[in-house]
């Protein structure tokens, strides 16, 4: 199973956000909100109850946190991040399978093989004439199976 994370930039949120930075609840409160909004995304997470007024109030006046009405918030900056790890996940997804479909035209005679296939197998439908059956020996004249099909490959469903 993958283990979840989220990417913190905390240089950055020392260097902008010294006053969050030095609290401990505004920090705790920040990360637990950026977990939220990551596991949601992207809808608009639902503003959860653990969040106290006063760090809720430093976090918007400082704008790391932006109240989404009726009772949302979005951390600043993660859609971008987000939109922005998503296109670099497509643009590399389509370097790697984007011309697929002509290299494997190119490529398929080389190395294409069989498949084998349960309607295909054939057998060939033998008389009893030419096996001397005790039905010949009895005075019957008739061959097992159709009489048109004898000696003809017919194809069969494998058990």
């Amino acid at each position: 199973m993958a283990r979840l994370f989220v990417k913190v930039y905390y240089e950055d949120l020392e260097r902008d956000y010294p006053e969050v930075w030095h609290d401990p609840d505004a920090v705790i409160t920040w990360l637990r909100l950026l977990v939220i909004q990551d596991k949601l995304w992207p809808q608009t997470p639902p503003l959860p109850r653990f969040a106290k007024a006063r760090v809720l109030t430093q976090l918007t006046k400082c704008g790391l946190v932006i109240l989404v009405p009726p009772d949302g918030y979005r951390i600043k900056g993660y859609q971008s991040d987000r939109l922005a790890r998503q296109d670099a996940a497509r643009n590399a997804a389509r370097m790697r399978w984007g011309n697929a479909d002509a290299h494997a035209d190119a490529y398929a005679d080389g190395h294409a093989q069989t498949m084998p296939t349960r309607a295909r197998a054939e057998v060939r439908v033998q008389s009893t004439e030419s096996r001397g059956s005790s039905i010949e020996k009895s005075g019957e004249k008739r061959a097992r199976g159709k009489p048109e099909l004898v000696g003809k490959i017919v194809p069969r469903l494998l058990p």
